[in-house]
């Protein structure tokens, strides 16, 4: 992904707009950075803004759900050191003297997307991942949780790479190894580019190591090939199928039935395709043919956003995370439809006149009925007359 543009000229974060919710389908849409900023320094409004001091942790970009913000010290991928070693991850208030070695060092280990994890285990195998848990999370400015910051993303990767099929031995983990809380830097330290490795540098290394045959089974045609797209807004989402995709064959496992969302649309949907019409993936899609129409929903293309249920008149959409969906465009709700005996259009609704023409005959039966008479001439009387 492009970098995108700088949210301030303090900060390295960057924000690419097409690929905001925020920005796309106006601030409502998502609000992942912000309710997740430690330091409620990120706003969003019509897009995200920064109001307070940022430290350049990270956290907002690795819960951003379809890539668009970038932060500083994510943008190389990982060091591979010789053989097979436990690669440690380390944060920067770890300063490298007191880190273990080959371990590799980012600004947060709560910054880092489930898709770039995804990506890290599949450069790093066979050796394993693991994150160091200094026991500095709760008091750090970046952190502020008694749970290691990397806990929520890990135990989505996890639960993911145990339907890909590969052995728990060689999944990615949190270790503890507490060090002296008067060892942590009273500061958030500032990204140091010495310390990140070029990405024309990882490839080159990770190429030559045979643990896998990745550009072979990167070439063989994928189940969700179809369907996926390479859109910005799904840049992410595309990285962590794709990457699962690829461990899953190596591992002889499944992918979509756990990564995909679900939806489930209520009896009481109204069928008029709000949802649809502000999807920002094209996700759902109001679908019709001769005799019915209905919802379309493609959890490939989710990213789980949720604006869908927050536009919904009827509140009659919920988007579960928990599970399986379809990779596939499954119809999810379907209405028939019936020819309007007033204008001949056909529609969905519960009265033979479609809405536009129930609307006429309510306002034709106020105006020229007996009681629409009586109710235009009481407030005829009412009416203080105009005088010269």
């Amino acid at each position: 992904m492009r970098p995108g543009t700088p949210l301030a000229h303090h900060t390295r974060l960057h924000l690419q707009t097409d690929a905001c919710l925020a920005v796309r389908s106006a601030g409502a849409a998502c609000r992942a950075c912000e309710s997740i900023c430690p330091t409620t320094a990120l706003r969003v409004a019509d897009a995200p803004q920064l109001t307070g001091d940022c430290l350049d942790c990270g956290r907002c970009a690795g819960a951003c759900p379809t890539g668009a913000l970038n932060a500083a010290g994510f943008d190389s991928t990982l060091p591979l050191p010789d053989g097979n070693s436990t690669i440690r991850i380390e944060c920067w208030m770890v300063v490298p003297g007191l880190a273990h070695s080959h371990s590799v060092r980012v600004p947060c280990a709560g910054g880092v997307s489930p898709g770039r994890w995804l990506a890290w285990v599949e450069a790093a195998a066979p050796a394993r991942l693991e994150v160091v848990d200094r026991g500095w999370c709760e008091a750090c400015p970046a952190g502020g949780t008694k749970e290691h910051v990397a806990s929520p993303a890990l135990a989505s990767v996890r639960e993911w790479l145990n339907t890909a099929g590969m052995p728990a031995a060689s999944q990615p983990g949190i270790v503890s190894a507490p060090l002296d809380p008067a060892l942590r830097p009273a500061a958030f330290p500032r990204p140091v580019d010495a310390e990140t490795l070029s990405r024309r540098d990882f490839f080159r290394r990770a190429a030559k190591r045979p643990h896998h045959s990745a550009g072979a089974a990167a070439a063989r045609p994928t189940s969700l090939a179809t369907i996926r797209r390479t859109a910005p807004l799904q840049a992410e989402h595309t990285l962590r199928l794709n990457t699962l995709d690829r461990i899953a064959r190596r591992h002889g496992g499944s992918v979509h039935p756990q990564v995909l969302p679900s939806l489930s649309i209520a009896s009481d949907c109204a069928g008029h395709g709000v949802c649809a019409g502000s999807c920002p993936t094209g996700a759902l899609r109001l679908v019709s043919g001769s005799a019915a129409e209905g919802l379309a929903f493609n959890a490939a293309a989710c990213v789980a956003c949720g604006l869908c249920e927050r536009l919904c008149p009827e509140q009659a959409l919920r988007v579960d995370r928990s599970r399986p969906g379809s990779a596939e465009f499954k119809l999810m709700h379907r209405r028939a439809l019936r020819a309007c005996p007033g204008c001949g259009a056909n529609h969905t609704g519960s009265t033979p006149l479609c809405p536009r023409c129930n609307t006429a005959q309510h306002l034709a039966h106020d105006l020229f009925s007996p009681a629409g008479h009586n109710r235009q001439a009481a407030r005829s009387s009412t009416e203080v007359p105009d005088h010269e």
